[in-house]
Parts: structure tokens; C-alpha cells; sequence
């Protein structure tokens, strides 16, 4: 087992390992440096969720401040408004996760 150095932090490793112990770089079987896994961007899924459940709240605070409106919409409202601040906390976990 050869020591090799990492092609990221020139820290010396194991020509064997698949990942740099000092800075976490992962190499591939035959030794070459495999690209880093991309950040997954989560922007879209704030924006839609927040937009969901700002909706969801403007349409209820005005069924109940006396604007006449659809019964069916009154009844999504609330769903909107949760299912957009769900969305949302599960949109920040994700991103946290991944």
C-alpha cells in the first residue's frame, strides 16, 4: 500500500483509499478524482411554497373579513396555507440532507 498524495489538499493517503480523510475528496476505483457532488438547489421549492401559503392565507383572511368568494375556495384555503408551510419546512429539511 503506496502513499499517494490528494489532488485537492496534497495531504498524504493511502493509494487504496476512496476518499481523503483530511478534506473529503472521493476518488474513483482506478485512482482518478471523481467530480464532487453538486448542492441541489432548493430556491424553487421556497418560492412556490411560500407563494402557496401566503395564497392560502390572503384567501382565508378575506372569507373572514367578509368577501363574498366561492365556498370551495374558502375550504382550500386552509389546506393551501398548511400544505404550503409543510412544503416549505420539508424543502429545508431536504436541502439540509442532501
Amino acid at each position: 500500500m503506496a502513499m499517494i498524495a490528494c489532488s485537492r489538499c496534497r495531504k498524504q493517503i493511502s493509494s487504496e483509499a476512496t476518499a481523503c480523510r483530511h478534506c473529503g475528496r472521493t476518488f474513483n476505483s482506478d485512482g482518478s478524482a471523481s467530480k464532487p457532488r453538486r448542492k441541489r438547489s432548493f430556491a424553487v421549492h421556497y418560492l412556490l411554497s411560500m407563494v402557496l401559503a401566503v395564497a392560502g392565507a390572503a384567501i382565508y383572511i378575506s372569507a373572514i373579513t367578509g368577501t363574498e368568494m366561492s365556498p370551495y375556495l374558502v375550504a382550500a384555503a386552509p389546506v393551501m396555507g398548511i400544505g404550503g408551510t409543510l412544503w416549505y419546512v420539508a424543502a429545508r429539511i431536504m436541502a439540509y440532507i442532501v
